[in-house]
């Protein structure tokens, strides 16, 4: 069987896509290793992203922003929405850029179905 021909995304060419429309009004994907990814999250867990969310934002306190499912932005290929990342805090809560990896402390995935792909 011959090889696929895949083209990778970068970050900044998955904006403009989602600029112009190329996404369904309420859709969510995310951008992993340049492939455009989807995401359809059930009830357990949602349960279980809002549970552990809870429990490190007590944990934590102000010491850290818990942020459940936004966007990080790892490298030119990759702006995932892992389901926490614990990042640090910042007076604009980074109203003007995503968390980078140098602002990231702990990143943790819910995957029930997805274990695989996580």
């Amino acid at each position: 069987m011959p090889a696929r021909d895949r083209r990778r995304f970068s970050v900044d060419e998955y904006y403009r896509m989602a600029g112009i429309g190329l996404f369904k009004d309420g859709e969510r994907t995310e951008l992993v290793d340049g492939e455009i990814v989807r995401l359809t999250p059930g009830s357990r867990h949602t349960d279980a992203v809002s549970r552990v969310c809870r429990g490190l934002s007590v944990l934590l306190g102000t010491r850290a922003f818990v942020r459940a499912q936004l966007p990080v932005r790892l490298d030119l290929y990759n702006e995932p929405l892992p389901d926490i990342a614990c990042v640090k805090v910042r007076s604009d809560f980074y109203e003007f850029r995503h968390p980078v990896p140098a602002d990231i402390a702990v990143i943790v995935e819910i995957a029930e179905t997805s274990l695989d792909y996580d």
